[in-house]
């Protein structure tokens, strides 16, 4: 593993890195680079107008103990994966349990955003890699909450489970999103109380979610 300014990179397939600190934290107003291509065991926090591009083609395994990645606050945008020569690569993010949601959902008792969460004004720009294999009471892949952004041109969303509520792929209650590309697949929720959307729920607060050449 390496770390280089603001560049930090698990550089080799066969390394496996346990952040005993969790959650490994990127915030100000600065822009991160984060490369996985071995095991990262972490959970990530990206907050006070940060922006954090993770690219490679390694995993990155939550604590189990929330989501795990959060995005939050003005500013803050996660670029997860990139596409170069029309190719999609990203991270493998999974292990994911949830972060308590905002107040105003279910009174704040339930979990969301099992890999991850993005909130109060932050933005997830999806490039590429795969969020699976993640749970939650709500959005068990994504959970977008208002005045959030939402971008999804690459990469694949499949796995995930939501046990109470809605949105096994992706929750998506923000300002703007745009899905183009990608794939969103084999998402469960088991909700007997609420709509459903085992792959997309759109919330009624949310702003709009556009669904363009996919």
């Amino acid at each position: 593993s390496c770390l280089v300014g603001s560049e930090m990179c698990i550089r080799d397939r066969g390394d496996d890195v346990t952040n005993a600190s969790s959650p490994l934290t990127f915030s100000g107003n600065k822009t991160y680079t984060l490369t996985v291509n071995g095991t990262l065991r972490s959970d990530i926090r990206v907050t006070n107008g940060a922006v954090l591009t993770i690219k490679g083609e390694g995993t990155i395994i939550g604590t189990h103990a929330g989501s795990v990645i959060t995005v939050e606050g003005t500013g803050a945008k996660l670029i997860l994966g990139e596409i170069s020569d029309g190719k999609s690569t990203g991270p493998t993010i999974t292990n994911g349990t949830g972060s308590t949601g905002p107040s105003i959902f279910n009174d704040g008792a339930q979990k969301v955003g099992g890999g991850i969460y993005v909130y109060n004004r932050a933005a997830l720009d999806m490039q590429g890699g795969k969020i699976t294999g993640n749970t939650a009471n709500a959005g068990g892949g994504v959970f977008v909450w208002t005045y959030s952004f939402f971008t999804m041109a690459g990469g694949e969303i499949s796995s995930n489970t939501v046990t109470t509520h809605e949105g096994g792929g992706i929750f998506f209650d923000g300002q703007d999103g745009y899905i183009s590309g990608g794939s969103i697949c084999e998402n469960t929720t088991n909700t007997t109380v609420d709509w459903g959307g085992g792959g997309v729920y759109v919330n009624n607060n949310g702003s709009m979610l556009s669904l363009i050449h996919i």
